[in-house]
C-alpha cells in the first residue's frame, strides 16, 4: 500500500472535516436553525481548503528560507553588515570595499542583468554577480569548486556556474576600456614617475610572465603545458606601469614556453616602433633578452667576474620599490 504524505494526510483530514461542516449546515436548514455565525465559519473553512489545496508545500522547516532571501541576506552580510571587516573582505574578494563599487558602478546596468524573455525567473543583483566571481577568482583547490562555492553564497552549483559565467562576459565587454597601450603623452607621464620613484629614465612599463595552472592535463599536447613548476599551466605575460595598472596581456602559450619566446613572438615586440616613441624601454628580469625596447638584469656568467657597474644595476633593479595597484 503506498505511503501518504504529510501533506495527504493534512488534505485528507481537512476535507473530511469540512464535509462534516457541511452536513451540519444542511441539517440546520433542514430544522430552520440558521446560525450567521456557522455559516460564516464554513464559508472560511472552505476557503482555506482550497487555499492549502492549491499549495504545493504546507509544511516547511524553521530553517527554511526563500532563493530570494537566501540571495539577499547573503548580500547583506557580506557588503552592509560587521560580519566582515574590511581585512576579512580583502581576504574573501580580493579588492576593498571601496575598490569593490568603483567595479559594481561601471557594471550595475548592464543587460545581462535583466530578466528577458523567455527568461521569466527574475536574475539576481550586480552586487552578487560581482561577488561571485570575485570570490571563484580569489579561491584555488577544492575551495574554487561550484560545490563549496554555492554553499557559501546559500546557492546551487548551478546557480553558481550561472552567477560566474555571466559576470565573466559583462567584464569581457570593458576590457578594450580598461587594459590597453598608453597613448605618447600618458607614456611620458609615466616614465616621468618612473624616474621620479625608481631612478630608472624612459622606461614605461615592467613586464612579467607568470603561470595560470590547470586542473587537468590537456588532451592536446599536453606534455606542452608542463611547466617548470611541475604543474600544468598555461603562460601569461602581463606589462603594467609603475602604479600597478595592467597595460598589456599576452596569454595562451603553453606553461612549458619561456618566457623571452612570448615576449619576442609578441604583438608588441613586432610592432614595436607602434608602441614605443625613441629611447622608451620595458624593464624586466634576466629572463628576457636585451634589445631596443627591453632592458633585462644582467645574468652574472658563471665562473667569471661581474662588472661593477652590472652589479650597480641589479642591485638598483632588484631594491626597487614593489608596486602597489591603487
Amino acid at each position: 500500500m503506498p505511503r501518504c504524505s504529510k501533506r495527504q494526510l493534512f488534505l485528507r483530514r481537512s476535507l473530511e472535516l469540512l464535509e462534516e461542516r457541511e452536513e451540519l449546515a444542511e441539517l440546520r436548514f433542514l430544522l430552520d436553525m440558521e446560525d450567521e455565525d456557522e455559516d460564516y465559519m464554513d464559508l472560511l473553512a472552505a476557503m482555506e481548503y482550497e487555499r492549502h489545496l492549491k499549495n504545493r508545500y504546507l509544511f516547511r522547516s524553521s530553517g527554511y528560507k526563500s532563493r530570494d532571501a537566501k540571495r539577499t541576506n547573503k548580500v547583506d552580510k557580506t557588503l552592509h553588515t560587521e560580519k566582515f571587516t574590511e581585512t576579512e573582505f580583502k581576504e574573501h574578494f580580493r579588492v576593498s570595499r571601496d575598490m569593490f563599487w568603483a567595479i559594481h558602478a561601471r557594471i550595475c546596468n548592464d543587460v545581462e542583468f535583466v530578466s528577458v524573455p523567455p527568461v521569466r525567473r527574475k536574475r539576481g543583483s550586480p552586487e552578487l554577480h560581482l561577488l561571485v566571481l570575485l570570490k571563484f577568482l580569489g579561491s584555488n583547490g577544492n575551495e574554487a569548486t561550484a560545490s563549496k562555492l554555492g554553499q557559501f553564497f546559500k546557492m546551487s552549483k548551478g546557480s553558481f556556474l550561472n552567477y560566474r559565467d555571466r559576470m565573466v562576459v559583462v567584464l569581457l565587454k570593458h576590457l578594450d576600456e580598461t587594459v590597453f597601450w598608453p597613448e605618447a603623452d600618458e607614456r611620458k607621464e609615466i616614465a616621468k614617475r618612473i624616474e621620479d620613484k625608481f631612478m630608472f629614465p624612459n622606461c614605461v612599463g615592467f613586464p612579467d610572465g607568470t603561470l595560470l595552472p590547470l586542473e587537468l592535463k590537456p588532451q592536446l599536447g599536453g606534455e606542452d603545458y608542463f611547466s617548470r613548476k611541475s604543474c600544468y599551466a598555461v603562460n601569461a605575460l602581463i606589462t603594467c606601469d609603475d602604479i600597478g595598472r595592467v597595460r598589456d596581456v599576452v596569454i595562451g602559450w603553453p606553461g612549458s614556453v619561456h618566457d623571452n619566446r612570448v615576449w619576442r613572438t609578441s604583438v608588441m615586440y613586432a610592432k614595436r616602433e607602434s608602441y614605443f616613441s625613441p629611447n622608451e624601454y620595458l624593464l624586466g628580469d634576466s629572463a628576457f633578452g636585451a634589445s631596443r625596447v627591453m632592458i633585462p638584469a644582467f645574468k652574472k656568467p658563471r665562473g667569471a667576474n661581474f662588472p661593477r657597474e652590472r652589479e650597480v644595476f641589479n642591485t638598483c633593479l632588484a631594491n626597487r620599490p614593489p608596486i602597489v595597484a591603487t
